[in-house]
């Protein structure tokens, strides 16, 4: 059993690192079926809030998990906070038996998962790459308070790959959204961040803000006398604005 999960995991590892032969490897070792979409999902696991305080639920997590592991192949395998697992199947129904499985596992273990990413690998992007959206998406999830999240699903975030998730970055991608920002009134971003999130649909924005509409243009006059000029109105600078005001949006929010 400790040579099979050690053969498992080096294969998951090579699979995400996207070495030649690994695919075909896994399949031949029967740790993949041969056939059906394949998917990395990426999780971010901690340990539950009733549990002693140690360092390696992934790990249980993953020995544990390796239960379900006869009823339909998969890879799996841990890292310093979470689990990589590489599936391949026909339709989502196969897919939810096993996020079911991770569930039942996590509760047996005493371990928590934070958050789940999840990208397909296709013929434009590797499993190297598709590994890396994962685990991207599973930080962005986290940072939503959202459980799961999928890189097919995640909108404007996918603009945000490679960059990390900091107000260092809200004001690298866009001095515009830093002084907003830093003029000190969350109404003010709040209310252009809500604007661009609506398209700039007036009635639509006040109606979301429960504001009148000359309140609503009062707030975007005096945005507009704090942004550098035609920022708002030049569509390339307000989409780097709108994806900067979601950023920090995120970052100044509980889950």
């Amino acid at each position: 059993f400790v040579r099979r999960v050690a053969e498992m995991r080096e294969i998951a590892r090579d699979v995400t690192l996207g070495l030649d032969g690994s695919l075909a490897h896994a399949v031949d070792n029967n740790f993949l079926p041969r056939s059906g979409v394949i998917r990395i999902h990426q999780l971010t696991i901690r340990e539950a809030a009733e549990a002693a305080v140690t360092t390696d639920a992934p790990e249980r997590l993953m020995l544990e998990l390796l239960r379900f592991r006869r009823r339909r192949p998969f890879l799996v395998t841990d890292n310093h906070d979470g689990l990589t697992i590489v599936e391949r199947s026909d339709d989502v129904a196969a897919s939810q038996s096993l996020f079911d499985a991770l569930q039942a596992a996590s509760v047996a273990v005493g371990a928590q998962i934070v958050s789940r990413g999840t990208s397909t690998i296709n013929e434009l992007s590797g499993a190297r790459n598709t590994a890396r959206r994962a685990s991207f998406i599973a930080t962005v999830a986290s940072l939503l308070g959202q459980e799961t999240l999928t890189w097919e699903d995640s909108g404007a975030w996918r603009l945000l790959l490679g960059w990390e998730l900091t107000p260092a970055t809200v004001s690298a991608i866009s001095p515009a959204a830093a002084a907003l920002i830093a003029e000190g009134s969350q109404f003010l971003w709040e209310t252009v961040l809500e604007y661009l999130d609506n398209a700039r649909n007036v009635t639509a924005t006040a109606d979301n803000l429960f504001i009148h509409r000359a309140t609503l243009h009062y707030r975007l006059e005096k945005a507009r006398s704090v942004l550098p000029q035609g920022v708002l109105d030049d569509g390339w600078e307000s989409a780097c604005l709108h994806a900067a005001l979601r950023l920090h949006a995120a970052l100044n929010t509980v889950p």
